[in-house]
C-alpha cells in the first residue's frame, strides 16, 4: 500500500493490525518495539514527500497563503467548521461548499457537515460513528 503512495490507509491497516494482537494477548515490549519502527517509518515517509510535509505544514494556518505553501482547502475548512455555529445553516445552505472549498467532496465532508448541521450535527456524527465502532 505504502509503494502505491496511500500512507493514510496503511496507518489504518496498522491501526487495526495492533487492535488485533491487543487482542490476541500480545507483550507490551512488542507493541513498544513495533510502535518506534513504525513511527520511525513514519516521520521517514512525510520527510521525503514534498506532498506530505506541505500538508503537515498547514496545520494552524490561518490564513490561504501564509506560507511558502498553498493552505487554501485546510484554511477554508475550518472556515466552513467555524461558520455552523450550534445547529449550523441549514442542509444546502453551505457557503464554503459551493464555492470556498474547492474539493468538499473529499476530506473535507466533515468541515461541510459542521458548517450545514453545526456542532450538535457533528457531535451526532461522531456518536454515530462511535455506535458503530
Amino acid at each position: 500500500i505504502m509503494l502505491g503512495g496511500d500512507m493514510g490507509t496503511a496507518i489504518i491497516l496498522t491501526a487495526i493490525l495492533f487492535g488485533l494482537l491487543w487482542l490476541a494477548g500480545a507483550p507490551t515490549r512488542l507493541f513498544a518495539g513495533v510502535l518506534s519502527v513504525a513511527a520511525l517509518l513514519g516521520v521517514i515517509l512525510i520527510k521525503t514527500s514534498p506532498n506530505r510535509m506541505a500538508r503537515l505544514s498547514c496545520i494552524g494556518a490561518t490564513e490561504p497563503q501564509s506560507g511558502p505553501v498553498d493552505c487554501w482547502q485546510a484554511v477554508h475548512g475550518i472556515y466552513a467548521l467555524a461558520s455552523g455555529g450550534i445547529f449550523g445553516s441549514g442542509l444546502g445552505a453551505s457557503v464554503e461548499k459551493w464555492g470556498q472549498l474547492p474539493e468538499a467532496h473529499t476530506d473535507f465532508i466533515f468541515a461541510v457537515t459542521g458548517e450545514e448541521l453545526g456542532l450538535a450535527g457533528t457531535l451526532s456524527v461522531l456518536a454515530l460513528f462511535a455506535a458503530l465502532g
